[in-house]
């Protein structure tokens, strides 16, 4: 950044008004703008951190990331693990205080597997194996005749097409958190950031949105009341880490939004707190097997040139990823890959020899878009363009879009090459798996064939998948449509009045709720 520019964003934060000067009342960063807080249209993280304040699913975390009870107080399974049982507490309600009760649940899995919701992720409902998920979703069936059904008001029962034994785990995201019939009836599509009109369940309640901020209140009617809990919270939308920092220095922001480990030191200091628990998480780049430019050669040779420890030249090589799912995912059969151990120049040779073989070179050059969006992964971005070029006959263009943008173009498959990361929604090796599978990703019409697709479907309905697990990552990884990059750690800027900040959920999740301000006063 020229010195110019950097006082002029500089100058910018310094005016930019306090996020909250209410007492009690936390301050938390967000890199981007959530587009919706309607649990079944959220597009990703920003949306997903605001709604765990907000909501409760049939099932919660604790503080180690495994399932808990939430709206549900219990769960039970058949013996052919193909019907779960929810119990839903007595005396649940609302955020207005009318009773929440098992059919709010089934109007909410019906709404989300209706193709008329346009629900993101509404694929998950077949990734859990909901009988009738894919037909209700094609339209071939209509939502009555989902496999979910309320047989009482404190009874939630969900049937499987095969077995799952990671359902509840699966019930924290999200996609399956409740939403009030009424509320979208009354109000319409933007019910969730209507004052008056958003209602939740969990324990905080919408108050307002506005100036790239979000403003939660306790919600008085959750059914635990959280006396040490801040009383309220503010999700602020920050363009830079630059201007995070400058917030964070005047105390106008409490807690940053996550930022990679290698940046963590750019306020001159060691960071307040650091995440140092291994997350579930995997940044990559995923290559468009539909494109004619990307032949297997070629998206062999982009893969190889690529050194890891340039691209991030702060972090352990533990940190480096070579496989997708990340080493200390549970049930994972980790395998060192032999590459992993090959001098960087030998891969360069190897790459620079598989291109010559192509017929590409600079009088024959392959030209490549790579698709990204706003965040703090820049510095990432530019390390692979630079490393690309140096393949004779590779010319690369960074197109960089907005977060809503991005995932449109990602979903219609509007890309050559995307740079994108991945946070597991449950602790399973399936969890990124799915990203190859042509039924349980974003990619269309995904980036493996049929037969990885029905591995996998069968590989998940068994009690020891590990072998199989291990199998289908290879034969994703030999495909080179999706290049593992980093299991990258994020620290995170904490004000020494914050308590509880204490991140052990390899998913990184960490609600307000969970936190306390010291005294009840902000300095």
């Amino acid at each position: 950044m020229r010195l110019s520019s950097f006082f002029r964003t500089l100058c910018f934060s310094f005016l930019l008004p306090s996020a909250s000067l209410w007492a009690d009342t936390l301050v938390r960063g967000l890199p981007t703008n959530p587009v919706s807080l309607d649990p079944h249209r959220f597009l990703g993280t920003p949306e997903a951190t605001v709604l765990k304040d907000m909501y409760e699913g049939l099932t919660s975390q604790d503080e180690l990331g495994k399932p808990a009870p939430g709206a549900a107080e219990s769960w039970s399974v058949s013996e052919d693990g193909r019907v779960w049982s929810f119990h839903i507490r007595k005396g649940l309600t609302w955020s207005d205080g009318s009773p929440l009760t098992s059919a709010d649940f089934l109007y909410s899995f019906r709404r989300l597997a209706d193709p008329a919701t346009r629900a993101q992720y509404r694929w998950y409902l077949d990734l859990a194996g909901v009988v009738n998920s894919r037909k209700v979703a094609a339209g071939e069936l209509s939502a009555e005749h989902l496999g979910v059904s309320a047989p009482d008001l404190h009874t939630l029962e969900i049937k499987l097409e095969a077995p799952r034994i990671w359902l509840p785990n699966l019930m924290t995201f999200p996609a399956f958190l409740p939403v009030s019939e009424r509320a979208i009836k009354r109000c319409g599509p933007l019910w969730a950031e209507q004052k008056g009109c958003a209602v939740s369940n969990g324990p905080y309640r919408f108050l307002s949105l506005g100036d790239g901020r979000i403003r939660l209140g306790k919600n008085s009617a959750y059914r635990d009341p959280l006396k040490s809990s801040p009383e309220k919270v503010v999700w602020e939308v920050f363009g830079s880490i630059l201007d995070e920092l400058v917030a964070f220095r005047e105390k106008k922001l409490d807690i940053s939004s996550p930022i990679p480990a290698e940046l963590g030191l750019v306020q001159g200091r060691k960071p307040l707190s650091d995440r140092q628990v291994r997350q579930l998480n995997t940044t990559y780049l995923v290559l468009n097997t539909r494109d004619p430019q990307l032949s297997l050669p070629v998206r062999k040779a982009l893969a190889g040139i690529l050194d890891r420890q340039a691209l991030f030249p702060g972090g352990n090589q533990s940190d480096q990823a070579w496989t997708l799912i990340p080493p200390w995912t549970q049930g994972y059969l980790f395998q060192r890959l032999s590459e992993v151990d090959y001098s960087q120049g030998r891969r360069d040779e190897a790459a620079r020899s598989i291109l010559q073989q192509t017929g590409i070179d600079e009088t024959n050059p392959v030209r490549l878009q790579l698709l990204t969006t706003h965040s703090h992964y820049r510095w990432v971005v530019n390390s692979i363009v630079v490393q690309w070029r140096r393949l004779p006959g590779v010319e690369v263009e960074v197109v960089s879009v907005g977060w809503e943008e991005y995932i449109d173009r990602l979903n219609r498959g509007d890309y050559q090459v995307l740079l994108n990361h991945w946070l597991a929604a449950y602790n399973d090796p399936s969890a990124f798996l799915l990203l190859g599978s042509r039924s349980f990703t974003f990619f269309p019409p995904g980036l493996m064939d049929e037969s990885y697709e029905n591995e996998l479907q069968s590989a998940m309905s068994l009690d020891e998948p590990a072998e199989i697990y291990r199998q289908l990552e290879q034969k994703l990884l030999n495909s080179h449509s999706l290049i593992p990059l980093s299991h990258i750690r994020v620290s995170q800027w904490v004000q020494p009045e914050v308590k509880g900040f204490d991140i052990k959920n390899p998913e990184g999740w960490l609600p307000s709720y969970r936190l306390q301000l010291e005294s009840g006063v902000k300095n």
